[in-house]
């Protein structure tokens, strides 16, 4: 595999992350009226609660997918690392 399709790779799975992230159905699945479109500016005018509610998912959403994504192009990159024993 090529630096060329690794990085093709790579950049495939951020996308799917980050799609997956911004979906609706995401949070909407975990219970959230839709997702969350607040600024920083605006954060500061909601419940501290709620604002790290959706901060802690938005951490959990990434992670998740994050690793199952990884977690599937991860013998695909292993198979060409070169070791030295």
């Amino acid at each position: 595999m090529s630096a060329e399709d690794r990085k093709e790779a790579a950049s495939q799975i951020c996308l799917a992350i980050m799609q997956t992230f911004l979906h609706e159905a995401t949070w909407t699945t975990l219970g959230f009226p839709s997702r969350p479109k607040h600024g920083l500016f605006f954060d500061r005018f909601r419940p501290k609660w709620r604002v790290k509610l959706e901060q802690r998912a938005g951490v959990e959403i990434l992670s998740l997918v994050g690793a199952v994504l990884g977690g599937h192009s991860k013998p695909t990159f292993n198979r060409h690392l070169k070791t030295d024993h």
